[in-house]
């Protein structure tokens, strides 16, 4: 169970998340759809810049962790829960942007949530933060993500016009 919730948690990492926005800038601009990518590394930047200067003002303490996980910055944020809400949530922002198929949209944004929460979730089961660091994690993605969003959005209608 253990390497389980290490596996996932892996998934919030910097590096995991960074490919993870490299490859989908790629196929971005693969797809004819660049107005996404500079909403999305302006937020993906913005967030981790907040995310470490807050971690380094508060200082907060870890709890103790289990023996197979270790960390050596402060715990207070997240960064991973912050990583994988603004990362996670966007990719599946770009994958059902125009879509009109209801139940493609829902099974997209339904396991993307899927997937944030257990990420999330990890850094708690693993002894790596508190749960106030992933909620307060959380809210900082989810607010660098509308950031992101709405820039795309805005940028979309100014392309057509609206």
């Amino acid at each position: 169970m253990v390497l389980a919730f290490l596996w996932m948690t892996g998934l919030g990492y910097g590096p995991a998340l960074t490919a993870v926005s490299v490859t989908a800038t790629g196929f971005l601009w693969a797809d004819r759809r660049p107005g996404l990518i500079l909403p999305w590394w302006g937020s993906f930047l913005g967030a981790e810049a907040i995310t470490w200067t807050i971690k380094f003002v508060v200082a907060r303490h870890r709890p103790p962790f289990i023996a197979a996980a270790s960390a050596v910055s402060s715990a207070f944020r997240s960064a991973h829960a912050t990583g994988a809400l603004l990362v996670y949530g966007f990719l599946a922002y770009a994958l059902i942007r125009g879509r009109g198929e209801r139940p493609v949209r829902f099974e997209i944004t339904f396991w993307t949530a899927v997937l944030i929460a257990a990420v999330g979730f990890s850094r708690i089961f693993l002894s790596l933060h508190y749960a106030s660091d992933v909620l307060a994690g959380f809210l900082v993605g989810g607010c660098w993500l509308l950031v992101g969003t709405a820039v795309s959005e805005r940028r979309r209608g100014a392309q057509s016009g609206v």
